[in-house]
């Protein structure tokens, strides 16, 4: 039986003004994964974090942004990348 992903992530999009910052990211975490987001500056790695976090919203998504369990409240802008471990 498959793991199921506590985050999944479909063909998302995010952008700030005309600069496209995340374009068709998909990515699934599953209980146990360790994972490194690693990139330059402007990348987009606290952008996919507050997506994560649910402290940012997709401009596009094939799929709603998804979380089984969510054992931290809300995250903001400001506190998403603190709050964004998985258990």
């Amino acid at each position: 039986m498959a793991a199921r992903n506590l985050v999944n992530l479909n063909a998302v999009d995010k952008g700030y003004g005309s600069r496209s910052v995340l374009r068709d990211v998909t990515l699934g975490v599953s209980a146990g994964d360790r994972v490194g987001i690693v990139g330059r500056n402007g990348d987009g790695k606290s952008t996919l974090l507050r997506l994560i976090a649910g402290a940012e919203t997709p401009e596009r998504s094939s799929a709603p942004v998804t979380w089984p369990r969510r054992p931290w409240p809300k995250a903001t802008s400001s506190t998403a990348g603190r709050q964004c471990a998985l258990p």
